[in-house]
């Protein structure tokens, strides 16, 4: 990834909205198209934003 944004917008139906770009060579173009890999221009994405939770509180949230 080579950079993005982040939208939040509470009066509408979809709150938040990320865009992202990436640098993809010539050499990752095929497996981006293939939509069985993993990371491909189909699939929707969890985007986690914090911290790693490395204290003894609030064992139930990894990234905090």
């Amino acid at each position: 990834m080579t950079g993005g944004t982040i939208n939040l917008d509470g009066n509408s139906s979809v709150r938040r909205t990320v865009n992202l770009s990436a640098f993809i060579n010539e050499e990752e173009i095929a497996r981006v198209t293939n939509l069985d890999n993993l990371f491909a221009m189909n699939k929707k994405m969890f985007l986690e934003i914090g911290y790693i939770n490395t204290t003894d509180k609030y064992l139930q949230y990894p990234i905090i």
